[in-house]
């Protein structure tokens, strides 16, 4: 038996998502914080994403992954990302107030189940990120793929052992972060997604994660930003400017540092982090 603790941006304990495996699938069901069964009328589209207590330890530049549910979110926080799970289920979508506080200004890619249920969920979810003040939203696209039906990241870590799914299991964060680039797609912001048929291919641009590795100790976000031009500091926290590497006119480089010092940096061209580095030494 596992019990998920759903805790709001703040820390506090909203509610607790028990889910006991059993031959013939799994059980769940709800309990309130002081251990009562069920939310007692509280719609579960009102509570907040598994995780949300982490993220104001985020940087905002930091693409937030989003699962559903909440052994698939601990499968990719395992292996290093940051990642928020919903607690609906895919029949329902949280509301707009349930995740204001871990939206606003952020970045997320949606990683659907495999099935239509899934990617109807998060097609619903990247809308719902966007009216809470969400900046961009990708959603991996797995139509095509022959997948087992009902395959999540869970699958992709090992944490399930899914039938089928033996060429994929134990896959770690670079195989992951590859196979994020080449199927994830921008959500138009002006377009309301109804289906998870419905892309803006147009304008796409492939996302493209950049983590940073402890080797590039030393370049620190205020170093780097003296060496740049159209330099300005963001609202919360770091900065964005001219990307060093590419012919850049609109200031499409975001950097920023996190806890522990080390540079994070994302450019919306698609510029890689050598690439920026080489450019400025």
């Amino acid at each position: 038996m596992t019990r998920y603790n759903i805790r709001d941006d703040k820390g506090v304990l909203q509610a607790v998502h028990v889910r006991e495996d059993v031959p013939e699938g799994k059980r769940v069901w709800w309990e309130q914080p002081d251990g009562t069964k069920g939310l007692n009328g509280r719609p579960v589209a009102s509570l907040p994403l598994y995780g949300s207590e982490e993220v104001p330890l985020w940087p905002l530049e930091e693409v937030i992954m989003v699962t559903e549910g909440e052994k698939a979110m601990e499968a990719l926080a395992s292996i290093g990302f940051c990642v928020l799970g919903t607690v609906t289920g895919a029949a329902t979508c949280p509301d707009v107030p349930s995740v204001e506080a871990v939206a606003k200004d952020r970045l997320f890619c949606l990683w659907p189940d495999h099935d239509d249920a899934g990617r109807e969920h998060m097609a619903r979810m990247a809308s719902t990120l966007y009216e809470a003040g969400a900046r961009k939203v990708w959603i991996i696209h797995t139509d095509g793929l022959t997948w087992p039906k009902g395959a999540d990241s869970a699958d992709f870590v090992g944490l399930t052992p899914s039938e089928g799914f033996e060429e994929f299991r134990g896959m770690k964060t670079e195989r992951i972060k590859a196979l994020v680039s080449r199927r994830a797609h921008l959500v138009s912001k002006v377009a309301v997604v109804s289906s998870h048929r419905e892309e803006t291919t147009a304008k796409v641009r492939p996302l493209r994660l950049i983590h940073v590795s402890g080797g590039n100790v030393g370049v620190t976000a205020e170093s780097l930003a003296a060496q740049l031009q159209r330099v300005r500091s963001q609202p919360g926290g770091g900065y964005v400017g001219r990307c060093p590497s590419h012919d850049d006119r609109v200031a499409s480089l975001s950097f920023t540092e996190n806890d522990e010092g080390r540079l994070l940096l994302y450019c919306h061209a698609g510029c890689t982090f050598e690439q920026v580095m080489a450019a400025v030494r």
